[in-house]
């Protein structure tokens, strides 16, 4: 289960002037793709480190160089970015993906005038998105995710090492204005699915309370109760809801007001020297760019790609995620075959073998196939070429298909694969399966309730069972069943 989460618009962009060389900057936090020249692209990861900085001391996070860095694909405009995430009126989109997490946003401005969307707009919410999984993973509703994207979207990064946050966002206070509003209650019972107004009006929620002590009380009660498996509709009653004054007429005056609050937050000047560009020739730059694509998109290009790399491992890697996409699952193996001859620690090469050697074993409903064992092998190889790689973690915990059978280091590898990429949906449904299996019902239910709060869940989806189990077995044992898992070894125990 892939997420993606984008900003949605519907205005196009006006193609620029002449492109530079293709680089890549590296950053305490950011790893950056972009055909801008040097300066500009040391340029945008200052800005992106900067807004990681003001947004640390904003929320109270600890300054901590990532793990997993977030990958930025800028590409050229707003017709790009939908040619990537396969549709839609999205001006960039972010996916918690177990290869890694990736954004991917426009280099040029969306619009022009008064309503304009700059790519800073994009790179930044798009950001947000990434920093509340990443380093506040919790129980998020989606119209809170989005509002609190939308708050620091609008960042502006001074030269003196001022940043100012809040500002408003002209196109939201023009739909606010003029379009037809929902109802809050309804919004915060999670009963509104994704749209423009529920971005707008949750982000006129979450500036409220970001400037208002009360408003943002009433809103950590609000998301706590959510952590703790209540609904959205009752959470809503007992928080906003016992509000004297009615929470729509506040917002109301509030949105339409001629000013609203920011603030200024003074950070530490990001050193330039600790950015590190390197140039990509063109081979690079054309398969690093093939990555972020949804994998039923650009298939053209990949296909051009091995074509004109045949001996670029990478390139066929790219070409059987697209293979799998068509469904042609003998030519995806063929493909990885063939990355793997060209290089046999290839991460994503053995990654995707081990899975198809699961669909194989899984094929035969046999606990013993041995391509459960040959599976586990491909994906201890990835875990010697990258440690902190989730998907060969939680590919390792995958291979042993019997929950009696699995060995104490393979929880510890899913464990560890959630600490990496804590907002990945089906790292969080395994993690949860598997608390429940070992009767650690608190984990369990701290695990699957950020998926139960997204929109579209019916009563009878198997994540809402995993909950509702999570809760019985609370009933009847109290105790929590805290798990601390750090990074595994995999082979420690093989």
């Amino acid at each position: 289960m892939m997420r993606w989460i984008g900003v949605l618009i519907a205005t196009l962009c006006i193609p620029a002037a002449v492109d530079a060389a293709w680089h890549r900057a590296e950053s305490d936090h950011f790893i950056i793709y972009a055909e801008l020249s040097e300066d500009e692209i040391r340029e945008r990861a200052i800005e992106l480190e900067s807004l990681d900085r003001v947004m640390r001391a904003m929320t109270g996070t600890p300054e901590q160089a990532a793990e997993v860095k977030l990958r930025v694909y800028m590409v050229t405009n707003y017709n790009a970015v939908v040619r990537y995430h396969g549709g839609g009126d999205v001006a960039g989109f972010y996916n918690p993906s177990m290869r890694g997490p990736f954004a991917v946003v426009p280099r040029r401005n969306v619009s022009s005038g008064t309503l304009g969307m700059t790519a800073n707009h994009v790179l930044f919410h798009e950001y947000a998105h990434h920093f509340m999984y990443q380093y506040a993973p919790s129980t998020y509703p989606s119209w809170y995710v989005e509002g609190f994207a939308e708050l620091f979207a609008t960042a502006e990064i001074r030269d003196d090492g001022w940043v100012e946050i809040g500002r408003p966002l002209p196109r939201g206070v023009a739909s606010f204005q003029w379009g037809r509003r929902l109802r809050y209650a309804d919004i915060l019972s999670n009963a509104q699915p994704n749209a423009n107004m529920t971005y707008v009006q949750g982000w006129i929620l979450v500036h409220y309370a970001a400037f208002d002590s009360e408003a943002g009380a009433l809103l950590n009660r609000y998301l706590q109760a959510l952590a703790q498996g209540t609904s959205g509709s009752e959470a809503y009653a007992a928080t906003f809801g016992r509000l004297d004054e009615p929470l729509d007429r506040t917002l109301r005056d509030y949105g339409l007001g001629r000013r609203v609050p920011g603030i200024a937050r003074r950070i530490e000047p990001i050193d330039p020297s600790t950015i590190t560009i390197t140039e990509l020739s063109e081979v690079q730059a054309e398969i690093a760019m093939l990555f972020p694509r949804n994998p039923d998109r650009l298939e053209r290009q990949v296909r051009r790609a091995v074509e004109r790399y045949p001996n670029e491992a990478q390139a066929h890697v790219e070409l059987a995620r697209s293979l799998e996409a068509d469904e042609d699952m003998e030519a995806a193996m063929r493909a990885i075959d063939r990355a793997l001859q060209l290089d046999p620690d290839h991460v994503e090469a053995n990654n995707m073998k081990g899975d198809q050697l699961i669909m194989a074993a899984r094929a035969t409903d046999d606990a013993d196939d041995p391509n459960w064992e040959l599976a586990r092998q491909h994906y201890l190889r990835a875990n010697r070429s990258d440690p902190r790689n989730a998907r060969a973690l939680h590919g390792y915990f995958d291979s042993y298909p019997d929950p009696q059978d699995r060995p104490d280091n393979a929880m510890a590898a899913l464990e560890s694969a959630f600490l990496l990429v804590p907002q990945n949906a089906h790292l969080r449904i395994d993690l949860a399966r598997a608390y429940l299996d070992r009767g650690e019902y608190r984990d369990a239910l701290d695990a699957i309730m950020p998926v139960v709060q997204t929109p579209h869940v019916e009563p009878g989806d198997e994540i809402v069972q995993i909950a509702d189990a999570a809760r019985r077995g609370l009933a009847v044992d109290s105790g929590t069943g805290a798990s601390n898992a750090e990074e595994t070894a995999l082979e420690a125990t093989e």
